[in-house]
């Protein structure tokens, strides 16, 4: 009589074989995967991925039937594969063993130090780089190429020059630094301003002296020896005194004004800078300027 103890035994091995049935069958197609994809990328001349993939098929935990056709296959990979050898030196001829070697852009795991580097065949950018120096050359290999030698010299670049910075030059003003004319200032420039209205005061004064003595004379004809004028007449010298008060008026106001300005202009202080003494690069020096 199976006891349940008996039954749960069975049943175990029952579930563990078929879980060991189903890892070889998947191990299995693995590896046959593998076989495939070392042939496709062996005709496609990328021999270090059917490297990889020969490796794979080759492996114990395949088929027997698989991997004695992985181990030709790899054999006759491995011999295919080309090989190069980089040195990198120095401009002197002083050998860099540690620096670090880039392949098409990327970096590898090997260093300058004289062992063979697996490569597919064709063209490829072979570069070293060390202390952030760099130095690379291209190269074609063929199928089958070993340890060609690829030597690299790394040369320092150049030191980069120092920028030179120019003496800033100290300037009393704008206008001095650039050699034109000391500025007028404010009290300078409120002079001309009052002169020119000085001079548009005697233009007005001259106008009203011209009109006042043009009514005068007009009232003559309407007047006589003694001054005794018609109501016109009388009308034409009271214009012409009126026009000849506002001329007087307006020259004083136009005398006043310029003497205004003269003020002004005369007694602005001087745009000139006081001398001071520094130091330039042949030197002492002395700037500013002198009445």
């Amino acid at each position: 009589m199976i006891t349940a103890r008996t039954a749960a035994v069975v049943a175990v091995a029952f579930v563990a074989a078929v879980a060991s049935a189903a890892r070889a069958d998947d191990e299995a197609k693995a590896c046959a995967d593998a076989f495939e994809l070392t042939q496709s990328e062996q005709l496609a001349g990328r021999l270090l991925a059917a490297k990889r993939d020969a490796t794979r098929c080759g492996a114990a935990s395949c088929p027997d039937f698989v991997r004695p056709e992985c181990a030709k296959l790899l054999a006759t990979i491995q011999e295919s594969i080309p090989t190069v050898v980089v040195v990198a030196r120095t401009s002197a001829g002083v050998d860099l063993a540690d620096a670090v070697v880039w392949i098409d852009g990327r970096r590898t795991a090997a260093t300058a130090n004289g062992k063979p580097i697996e490569v597919d065949p064709g063209g490829h950018v072979i570069r070293v780089v060390v202390g952030g120096v760099a130095a690379e050359r291209s190269v074609v290999l063929a199928q089958g190429q070993k340890n060609k030698l690829i030597e690299l010299v790394v040369a320092p670049s150049p030191p980069t020059p120092r920028p030179v910075t120019p003496p800033t030059a100290r300037a009393s003003s704008p206008a001095v630094a650039s050699g034109g004319t000391p500025p007028l200032g404010p009290q300078r420039t409120a002079a001309i301003a009052v002169g020119a209205v000085a001079l548009l005061g005697v233009i007005a004064g001259g106008t009203f002296a011209g009109l006042a003595k043009a009514q005068y004379g007009k009232s003559d004809g309407h007047c006589d020896a003694d001054n005794f004028c018609d109501d016109e007449g009388l009308t034409d010298r009271r214009g012409a005194f009126a026009k000849a008060m506002g001329a007087n008026v307006t020259f004083a106001f136009a005398g006043a004004a310029a003497a205004a300005a003269f003020t002004l202009w005369f007694t602005a202080p001087s745009s000139r800078s006081a001398p001071r003494l520094g130091f330039s690069p042949s030197g002492f020096a002395v700037a500013g300027s002198w009445e």
